[in-house]
């Protein structure tokens, strides 16, 4: 689980050190901002293939809320939270809660382009580029 908490809040980096010190099996990450300014200091909760939550309104004190947090988290099904009454204080600080991804995004554009693929994208970026300066050529008066 990584907690990534907004330094740039007040209280955020003493929540930060807290959540350092007395949870060693989270990864406790810094961002400049969360955008949560309104609700500081803010932290968000993400894992693969779990549901991100992003929390608001948070202090150094809310640690232990956070530690039953992590610990729900783990065991829900994909980090989806169902009742959220034995975390405390920490179900009223919720700002939003994402659903997991559908699973693993392919790799944009890696390997090389089959020919024909090549071929027709050429073709087709050659006729619209054509078409183009025809287009021009014909406002332009030529």
């Amino acid at each position: 689980v990584r907690l990534t908490i907004c330094v740039g809040c007040e209280g955020g980096k003493a929540l930060a050190a807290r959540l350092k010190e007395s949870m060693d099996d989270v990864e406790v990450v810094h961002a400049g901002c969360l955008q949560v300014c309104a609700r500081s200091a803010g932290m968000a909760a993400q894992a693969e293939g779990r549901a991100t939550y992003v929390f608001g309104a948070l202090s150094a004190a809310d640690a232990d809320d956070i530690a039953r947090f992590v610990a729900a988290y783990r065991v829900a099904p994909k980090g989806w939270i169902a009742d959220a009454r034995p975390l405390g204080r920490l179900r009223d600080c919720l700002v939003a809660r994402v659903p997991a991804s559908l699973g693993p995004q392919p790799e944009a554009f890696t390997g090389p382009v089959p020919p024909e693929l090549g071929g027709e994208f050429a073709g087709r970026a050659l006729g619209v580029g054509l078409a183009a300066w025809v287009t021009l050529g014909c406002f332009a008066g030529f």
